[in-house]
C-alpha cells in the first residue's frame, strides 16, 4: 500500500465506489420488479455482506484476513411484515443470526445446534454480551458494545480497542487495561471451545492447486507464500 500515490488509492477507492452504485441498480430493478409482481407486500427481506475492504486504515488494501472494523462490520438492513420501519437498532448482531431469524420468520423452527439468535424477538441476539468473529486460525475477535479485542495466534499477539472514544482503532489499550485484555479472551477462549468439531475423515479432499492458491492470494483468502 505504501507504493501506491494518492492518485492510485483515489482510483481504487472510486472502483469500489462504482461498483456499489451499479449494486444499487441493480437491486433497485430487482426490488421494483418483485414489488410489481406483490411479493414484497408478504415477503421479509435482507440485504448484508460477508465482508468490508481496507482503503489503508491500517496500512492494507483490500481485505486481507484482518479483523479491524472496515473489515468486519457490514451492513444489516431488514424490511417486511413484522419488521419496524424505519428503526435503527444499534445492539450487537452477527451474520451467524441471520438463519435463525429468517427460518423463525418463514415458521420453521432452527435446528437445536444452530448458532445465532432470532434478531426480531425483544431481548434477541441484540441482547448478547458480545459477538465473535475470525480469519481461519490465524486471528480470532471478539467484540462487545464497548470494548474490541483481537487474538492473533502466530507470533501471539493482542489488540484491545475502546470502540466509542476510538472507531479507528489507533490506541492499543492491552497493556494498559490487562484486566479487560484477560476478560476478553476469556469469553473468546470459551467461544471457541464450544465450537463444533468437524471431522473430515481420511478422504479428506485434497488442497487447492498452485494456480489455484494464486487465485485466492490476490482475492485476499489466502496469506503467506
Amino acid at each position: 500500500l505504501t507504493e501506491l500515490s494518492a492518485e492510485d488509492r483515489a482510483f481504487i477507492r472510486g472502483q469500489y465506489d462504482g461498483a456499489i452504485r451499479h449494486a444499487d441498480r441493480v437491486l433497485e430493478a430487482f426490488f421494483r420488479d418483485l414489488d410489481a409482481m406483490g411479493f414484497l407486500e408478504s415477503a421479509v427481506v435482507m440485504v448484508t455482506a460477508d465482508h468490508g475492504e481496507e482503503f489503508g486504515e491500517h496500512g492494507g488494501l483490500l481485505h486481507r484476513g484482518m479483523l479491524y472494523e472496515e473489515s468486519i462490520r457490514v451492513p444489516l438492513i431488514l424490511r417486511g411484515p413484522g419488521v419496524p420501519a424505519g428503526r435503527v437498532d444499534g445492539r450487537l448482531a452477527s451474520l451467524v443470526d441471520i438463519a435463525p431469524t429468517l427460518l423463525t420468520r418463514a415458521g420453521i423452527h432452527p435446528p437445536p445446534r444452530m448458532a445465532g439468535r432470532n434478531l426480531l424477538l425483544p431481548g434477541g441476539a441484540g441482547s448478547q454480551e458480545a459477538v465473535f468473529t475470525q480469519y481461519g486460525p490465524l486471528r480470532y475477535g471478539v467484540r462487545t458494545l464497548e470494548w474490541k479485542f483481537i487474538l492473533n495466534a502466530e507470533p501471539r499477539s493482542v489488540e484491545l480497542y475502546k470502540l466509542r472514544a476510538d472507531p479507528g482503532e489507533r490506541n492499543n489499550l492491552a497493556g494498559e487495561r490487562p484486566e479487560v485484555a484477560r476478560r476478553l479472551e476469556r469469553i473468546l477462549r470459551e467461544w471457541r471451545g464450544s465450537l463444533p468439531v468437524l471431522d473430515e475423515g481420511p478422504q479428506a479432499a485434497p488442497g487447492p492447486t498452485e494456480e489455484e492458491r494464486i487465485r485466492l492470494r490476490g482475492l485476499g483468502y489466502l496469506t503467506g507464500p
